[in-house]
């Protein structure tokens, strides 16, 4: 049952232009206003929420069309209690595991095993930490990495990789520049993983494609910021403002300031602890 509430979550009040977030042609009584994602404190600005988007949608088209001037109570009243106000709720902390991955949410379970929902802010500026270890053979295309090694002129690397890390670039990630047959920090993003030979794009230098051979064994440590990278089984904490999901089928539900996985790290597979 969860499962199929934050699916009709994620399709009506989440993804790309937001019915639950979004202000609809002029000012209208029913639509929430735009505000900056970030007050000018630092905190996470959130708009108004709608329990049902569906509800909303429907008075949102009413007023559009002339059907409604806002002064019938039988409209205006239900349109007021399908409003949350996430920024007044109670702010807390949960911890627990994650369960399933959405677009723009998560299902997660407490220390207590109780399901609740994590929704990430539409604009994006939910903060996100992943830390942890999983198999070099998940590595996918697109996958910003950072290893250790040497290529040759051609780009190739004789020596198999045990442990990389992937990570998500900063507006301050310098390129990495090869050095032909010396041993460097090396940043790139994955073409592809065939045959236990990574494929990696360099964005600066003469050499821009390299190879590179995987141990059968190999890691991939996580240092990102993508919740796309998460996993069922991941530990979580979530900090944010807390909703008891009353007036709404969706159940208890956290709007996520910040969201910190991991997963546990062997210490023969430590993280690189310096970055290019």
């Amino acid at each position: 049952m969860l499962r199929a509430i934050l699916s009709s979550l994620v399709a009506t009040q989440i993804v790309g232009g937001t019915a639950a977030f979004a202000q609809l042609g002029g000012y209208s009584p029913y639509a929430a206003q735009q505000q900056p994602p970030v007050s000018a404190d630092g905190k996470i600005n959130w708009s108004t929420f709608y329990k049902s988007a569906q509800l909303e949608a429907k008075y949102e088209w009413l007023w559009q069309m002339g059907a409604c001037g806002n002064t019938n109570k039988r409209i205006t009243i239900p349109v007021a209690q399908n409003k949350l106000d996430v920024n007044k709720l109670l702010e807390g902390a949960v911890e627990g595991e994650v369960v399933k991955l959405g677009d723009g949410v998560l299902t997660m379970i407490d220390k207590d095993r109780r399901p609740l929902g994590v929704v990430l802010h539409p604009a994006g500026v939910t903060h996100v930490e992943i830390t942890g270890p999983m198999p070099a053979t998940r590595l996918k295309k697109g996958m910003n990495v950072r290893f250790e090694t040497s290529v040759d002129q051609h780009g190739h690397s004789e020596q198999p990789l045990i442990k990389l890390d992937v990570i998500t670039l900063t507006k301050n990630s310098r390129p990495s520049t090869i050095r032909p047959n010396s041993k460097q920090i090396i940043v790139g993003q994955v073409i592809d993983l065939r045959d236990g030979q990574l494929r990696v794009r360099v964005r600066s230098g003469a050499l821009t494609r390299l190879i590179v051979p995987l141990e059968e064994n190999a890691v991939a440590n996580l240092d990102a910021s993508d919740i796309r990278l998460a996993a069922s089984g991941d530990q979580i904490e979530v900090k944010g403002h807390l909703w008891d999901g009353v007036g709404s089928n969706m159940g208890p539900t956290v709007f996520a300031d910040e969201i910190i996985l991991k997963r546990p790290l062997s210490p023969s597979h430590a993280s690189l602890t310096f970055a290019n």
